[in-house]
């Protein structure tokens, strides 16, 4: 399959994630200390290195592209 941008063979894409963390913030021993409280991934975006096009912001769009179902 080829990027829809540039043309070249694509292989792979790159997955960038925006991650939400909640820390729970407390001084222990005289120290602040951070105990991870939640934790979600937010946006995704899935990138073509080659020319660094954003292609999907979908998962599935992205897997069905990268196993050819989708155009």
């Amino acid at each position: 399959m080829k990027c829809p941008e540039c043309g070249k063979e694509i292989d792979g894409l790159l997955l960038y994630t925006t991650e939400y963390n909640t820390y729970w913030a407390y001084i222990e021993d005289g120290e602040i200390r951070f105990d991870t409280e939640d934790s979600s991934v937010g946006d995704e975006e899935f990138v073509y290195p080659e020319c660094h096009a954003t292609l999907f912001y979908d998962e599935e769009e992205a897997e069905a592209f990268l196993k050819g179902e989708r155009k």
